[in-house]
């Protein structure tokens, strides 16, 4: 996944100030591509198409199936056709399938659907940074349709979005007409981050988000040690991503990793109650009761809103300290 260069420094500053000024336009109902257009940034070119990006064509009943596998195939991870992956889309094309069946797809394929914020802005960026998106489309009003189209390109001059659609690949939208449907949409769009990259878009919340979804359903899957590792890269002080990735080398029994990583969460957050529990619960695994009794107390001093979790971790202690000396 690449990332834009521009002269004289980041994209991210005046990425941040062009999404506020949009942000500030209006409800989330109102046209974002006006703003979009008049404070294009100067690192961003007047017009730019992802080339050589995969195309399956794909029939009515796998529709929502084309530009998906566009965007597994996309990553150079995935080999699979239209035909394998529809039946993963049970409810085919829909806002709900949008969130649910298409990241468990992108996750089957040892990817991370990482959802964009509802940013016009962001998908431009992503494009331009050689990235594709997934979006979904609705014709609104009564019997709203449903499509998924892979973007791929922009034109600011003609005020267009190049879209691969399942019956049509390099499709020209209007940027108005595209921003219409992507509203009736919700505007709900996703990416497919190998392990270990980053969006160009991304913030920390955002990402680790995207991770603790993936955590949720398998909380050892060995993807996740090296897309931590390269959120803390970028982050290296943001308290969710240390206490998921904690959380993640505990789960995988990587105990002294995992105490490495909450002993630096605590540095940077020492009145953390979680981190001195969690940094408890790795002790006792690691039969160091003393240890962990005293991070376990720190984290009851705290009497924040879990101190239940606390205090029920105190207990595991003291009952491993009784068991231990009735078998000295």
């Amino acid at each position: 996944m690449s990332t834009i260069n521009r002269p004289g420094g980041s994209w991210k500053s005046p990425f941040k100030a062009l999404a506020l000024a949009t942000l500030l336009t209006g409800c989330a109902t109102d046209f974002q591509y006006p703003s979009v257009i008049e404070n294009r940034p100067d690192f961003l070119p007047q017009s730019y198409t992802l080339s050589d990006l995969p195309y399956f064509p794909a029939t009515d009943l796998e529709s929502g199936a084309g530009p998906l596998t566009s965007l597994l195939a996309a990553t150079g991870l995935s080999t699979a056709l239209p035909s394998e992956i529809a039946p993963m889309l049970y409810e085919q094309q829909s806002p709900t399938t949008f969130q649910t069946d298409v990241r468990t797809t992108i996750r089957s394929f040892g990817l991370i659907p990482y959802p964009l914020a509802p940013r016009l802005i962001d998908i431009i960026v992503e494009i331009a940074s050689g990235n594709p998106v997934l979006a979904l489309q609705g014709s609104g009003g009564i019997g709203t349709q449903w499509s998924y189209v892979l973007v791929k390109g922009f034109d600011f001059d003609r005020e267009l979005m190049i879209v691969n659609t399942a019956s049509g690949e390099d499709v020209e939208l209007p940027l108005r007409e595209f921003e219409r449907r992507w509203v009736a949409g919700n505007r709900q769009s996703v990416m497919a981050v190998a392990p270990g990259e980053l969006p160009t878009t991304a913030d920390a919340g955002d990402y680790h988000a995207a991770l603790s979804a993936l955590q949720q359903i398998d909380a050892t899957d060995p993807e996740l040690e090296a897309a931590y590792q390269r959120g803390l890269e970028e982050w290296p002080e943001d308290r969710n991503l240390l206490m998921g990735f904690g959380q993640y080398l505990m789960d995988s029994g990587q105990y002294f990793q995992a105490s490495d990583v909450f002993s630096e969460t605590m540095n940077l957050y020492p009145g953390y109650g979680m981190a001195h529990n969690n940094m408890a619960r790795v002790l006792i695994e690691l039969g160091r009761l003393d240890e962990a009794r005293f991070h376990a107390n720190q984290a009851v001093a705290t009497d924040d809103e879990f101190n239940e979790v606390y205090v029920q971790t105190l207990e595991v202690i003291n009952r491993r300290a009784r068991s231990a000396n009735r078998n000295n």
